[in-house]
């Protein structure tokens, strides 16, 4: 099961340029930099919502 129509997305694609957008890959839970970076984007998104 596919995430988007086309996978990889393409260079152009709009996400790769967005600020408020992490595209990680289908088993990023595995990298050791994605539960500081998922945390600190979840603080700031609680921040701003509070």
């Amino acid at each position: 099961m596919a995430v988007f129509e086309n996978e990889p997305l393409p260079a152009g694609h709009p996400f790769w340029s967005m600020e408020n957008v992490t595209v990680t890959p289908h088993l990023s839970s595995r990298t050791k930099n994605y539960l500081p970076r998922s945390f600190e984007i979840f603080k700031h998104n609680l921040h701003t919502y509070i």
